[in-house]
């Protein structure tokens, strides 16, 4: 028994002394916030309410969205900011919940701070969902600027997500933890 004892004490020790080599262990940060909770938004791009009955399947009674027109060569589509402070540095790798009307309005471009456009796509149509995005950043703390930008008319952004953790794929409407504008209501319309 007292041999068992002093075995577990070992390992115990071993463990502590490998944890304090490595540092603190790596947790990762996830932020999700509404795309409604804009810092400034350009149009055609706007903020639209939720209509009724479909309250449950949209985050905060609102979304961003650039309603269906017949899109000209070089004719803008919108871009909306998000002021964002982070606190750990990192990779982090951006999620949108979409609602893509069909092939020509399934797109929507991400940059942060002065980055190129980063493109996330997919061919789900006519429902809520997170697309699987490639879309990666490296961010070191503090402000930052999020840019969502049209690339395509008919397409509707619910809820932005940044995490570090590479695996992590959101479902579903998720419960947003992070304010971009603490003083706007999240079901405000333009």
């Amino acid at each position: 028994m007292r041999a068992h004892k002093l075995i577990i004490g070992i390992v115990a020790l071993s463990l502590l002394t490998l944890m304090m080599k490595l540092g603190k262990p790596t947790t990762s940060t996830y932020i999700c916030f509404e795309a409604e909770d804009v810092t400034t938004i350009e149009q055609p791009m706007r903020i639209a309410k939720v209509e009724k009955g479909e309250t449950e399947k949209v985050s905060g009674n609102a979304f961003v969205e650039i309603p269906w027109f017949k899109k000209e060569k070089d004719q803008p589509v919108g871009k909306a900011t998000y002021k964002i402070n982070i606190s750990e540095g990192g990779v982090y790798y951006v999620w949108v919940r979409a609602y893509w009307i069909h092939g020509c309005g399934n797109s929507v471009a991400v940059a942060v701070d002065d980055g190129r456009p980063m493109v996330i796509t997919d061919n789900t149509y006519n429902r809520w969902h997170w697309p699987r995005s490639t879309v990666q950043v490296k961010l070191s703390p503090g402000e930052h600027t999020f840019h969502l930008i049209g690339t395509e008319p008919g397409i509707k952004i619910d809820q932005i997500y940044l995490t570090t953790d590479r695996g992590y794929v959101p479902t579903g409407v998720r419960t947003p933890n992070y304010k971009v504008n603490p003083k706007q209501k999240a079901s405000q319309s333009e």
